[in-house]
């Protein structure tokens, strides 16, 4: 990923809905007066996720009667808070933020990956993952023992599973990733960097938004069978489109 140099770009606090946050209740409140009353405030004084479900999901509010509870915030699509004075938790630059709906590097279920002993830090990565997609590992073996230290460690048998198609079980509330494979009864925590998401029919669904690839040659190859190929689709690899209909295998 190309970014500009951190020299010349503006260090911006970030600020919420983070520890220390003033709030009230939110849209999905159904705890009664378990805050004072309709009004009263607390503050946000932790941030976890929920059992093993969900990561970032709930937060701890003690409020001015002096109560304290946990509260969704997200979990299940409910939000049961809102600030009324934002906190502050690190900074970022702007210009280092990924953009809104520009396209991410995933590969298709047919894709090779690399063998184990062949360096691949350059092979592409899905940034974000969630609980069901299929993700393959893309690194060589030495390449994913070091990315493994502070994400999950190291197990030789993780080599086995190099290449092979896992499903997201969980993502963990330091963001890595657990990974179940078929057929084994372990669950693999990986660094999500060494991940690549596994695109296959099944993963699409009418209105998504989606892009063709800007390699003319494998979509091509891609149509035989699929619609055939015409020349004009050259120009259309530039554009989104929203899929209405899923009777062909789109890569």
């Amino acid at each position: 990923v190309d970014l500009v140099p951190r020299a010349g770009c503006t260090k911006i606090p970030l600020k919420g809905m983070f520890i220390g946050a003033k709030v009230v209740r939110g849209p999905d409140w159904e705890w009664g007066n378990q805050d004072g009353g309709p009004g009263k405030t607390g503050r946000l004084v932790d941030i976890r996720g929920w059992d093993n479900e969900s990561s970032r999901s709930v937060a701890t509010v003690t409020w001015t009667s002096g109560s304290t509870n946990v509260y969704r915030l997200g979990y299940k699509g409910c939000v049961d808070l809102c600030y009324i004075e934002e906190a502050t938790c690190g900074t970022y630059y702007k210009e280092h933020l990924p953009v809104l709906g520009q396209p991410v590097m995933t590969m298709a279920e047919g894709d090779i990956a690399p063998s184990a002993g062949v360096s691949n830090t350059s092979s592409p990565c899905h940034v974000t993952f969630n609980v069901g997609d299929k993700v393959k590992v893309l690194k060589d073996v030495e390449t994913l023992r070091e990315m493994q230290a502070g994400h999950g460690g190291w197990n030789p048998r993780m080599a086995e599973y190099i290449g092979r198609v896992g499903t997201v079980h969980r993502v963990t509330d330091k963001g890595d990733i657990r990974v179940q494979y078929e057929g084994c009864n372990n669950r693999w925590t990986f660094h999500p960097r060494a991940l690549t998401k596994v695109i296959s029919k099944e993963s699409f669904s009418l209105g998504d938004l989606v892009q063709v690839r800007n390699d003319a040659a494998a979509v091509k190859n891609f149509q035989q069978g699929h619609g055939e190929w015409i020349d004009v689709m050259k120009s259309v690899s530039f554009y989104f489109f929203r899929l209405k209909a899923t009777s062909a295998f789109i890569k």
